[in-house]
């Protein structure tokens, strides 16, 4: 197919690097206005990740015992293999995710109510894809389930697996919408001991 290579997803940020050193060795000019494109695109996902929180009512909320409130669905050891451990690089790919994904939902919704197979499988396997690359397994698992019934035009329970798929998303945006969402993976994966407050 005229290909050089390729990469499989979930996209493995070390290895993406490795790729486009290997076929491209961008002059200073070049890289300064990646960089700079970089640094305004972070600058908008932030302004609007603050935006999305100041209206969220759920957003940093936390129990007064000290008790994470909300169970880690993602698998913390992956993540930070799949993004080179660079926890402000995962920090930014969780916040454009937030972004993203509520509105690929309603699409996928709206395709399950309207029986459109094709749509349900193009949103399904959008939301597959961003919930592997952050490393949301049974989210991405869930996807896939309703990704294959749209491919192969069996919708008849088309609604339970997206009730499913819709448990899983809730879980993920709102574990990722709490403020200390990281700190909790850490502790929930045995990475980092429970701070004393």
């Amino acid at each position: 197919a005229g290909c050089n290579d390729y990469l499989a997803k979930p996209i493995d940020r070390k290895r993406l690097i490795e790729l486009l050193t290997k076929y491209r060795s961008p002059t200073q000019t070049d890289n300064d206005s990646i960089v700079e494109s970089i640094d305004t695109a972070t600058q908008e996902v932030k302004e609007l990740t603050e935006m999305c929180s100041s209206t969220d009512p759920t957003s940093g909320h936390q129990q007064d015992d000290g008790v994470f409130p909300v169970k880690n669905p993602l698998n913390w050891s992956e993540l930070t293999t799949l993004m080179d451990n660079d926890e402000d690089f995962i920090k930014e790919v969780m916040e454009a995710w937030l972004i993203d994904n509520p509105t690929r939902m309603a699409k996928l919704i709206q395709a399950v109510k309207a029986k459109n197979a094709t749509d349900i499988t193009s949103c399904a396997h959008a939301i597959k894809g961003s919930a592997a690359l952050i490393s949301a397994r049974a989210l991405s698992q869930s996807a896939m389930q309703l990704e294959t019934a749209g491919r192969e035009g069996e919708l008849g329970n088309a609604e339970m697996l997206l009730a499913d798929m819709q448990t899983e998303f809730n879980q993920v945006k709102s574990f990722l919408s709490q403020s200390n969402w990281m700190e909790m993976a850490k502790v929930q994966s045995g990475r980092q001991p429970v701070s004393e407050s």
